[in-house]
């Protein structure tokens, strides 16, 4: 069983996106996945508006669309590799491995014939061993 750890839509609660995932980057011995809005125009509307929403409540909490390539940039430099990445028309999943810790592909890690596994969203701890839904 491989360690995992899980940023399940945290990564955009943070205006420091990058902060935040070497922190995590630092703590990950193997597998690091994590999910985060699509930075696409509709989203960057989505979240402005529900902002804005949210100021005229007098709730402070915000949202941000963040940069893949940004974030990428930032595992990368924590010595993490992208070896999935699934996404809807929404969210984006992301799962990194540990430089030379583990085997290079999904397939070697699931056995899932290049299907990513169900990561986020059901609240449930990846089990690499286990059957995994497309």
């Amino acid at each position: 069983m491989q360690t995992v750890i899980t940023l399940d839509r945290v990564v955009c609660c943070y205006p420091d996106a990058e902060t935040l995932l070497r922190g995590a980057a630092a703590r990950t011995r193997q597998l690091l996945a994590f999910s985060y809005p699509r930075d696409r125009w509709y989203m960057r509307v989505i979240t402005a508006f529900q902002n804005f929403l949210r100021r005229l409540r007098g709730n402070e909490f915000r949202t941000f669309v963040h940069s893949p390539q940004q974030m990428s940039a930032a595992l990368q430099r924590a010595g993490l590799v992208r070896i999935a990445t699934h996404g809807t028309l929404v969210w984006v999943v992301d799962l990194y491995r540990r430089e030379g810790d583990i085997p290079n592909t999904l397939d070697e890690i699931a056995g899932t014939s290049g299907k990513f596994p169900q990561l986020v969203g059901q609240g449930q701890p990846l089990d690499v061993g286990a059957e995994v839904r497309a």
